[in-house]
């Protein structure tokens, strides 16, 4: 699958990541006029290039217990940040569910 940018824009942001001595916190950052990409296989919208190059074969973790998911072309999927392993469950300092904006008319979903 190929992640196709499209001519649509959006007004997004991305996590920013900030360290002093003794912490490291995430802040959202504002981007304006990113472009839509979308999944060459299922037509899903994102907002990310490699949201849409990963949006079948990608993976998410899961927290309980920890274990890598495919995405298999979902319209959503978590984005954990940062975090610790503790008796086998992954707990995230920052958990973003990422949505996907749409899907892209004239593209068949595989499957």
């Amino acid at each position: 699958m190929v992640a196709i940018k499209t001519e649509r824009k959006i007004d997004t942001g991305m996590m920013e990541v900030h360290v002093s001595l003794n912490n490291m916190w995430y802040e959202e950052k504002a981007l304006d006029s990113s472009p839509l990409w979308y999944c060459s296989d299922c037509g899903l919208l994102w907002d990310r290039k490699w949201q849409a190059d990963q949006c079948g074969e990608g993976t998410y973790q899961e927290c309980r217990p920890v274990s890598q998911v495919k995405r298999n072309h979902r319209t959503s999927f978590p984005q954990h940040y940062g975090g610790y392993v503790e008796n086998d469950t992954y707990k995230p300092a920052a958990t973003y569910v990422r949505r996907s904006y749409g899907r892209m008319k004239g593209v068949k979903q595989q499957g």
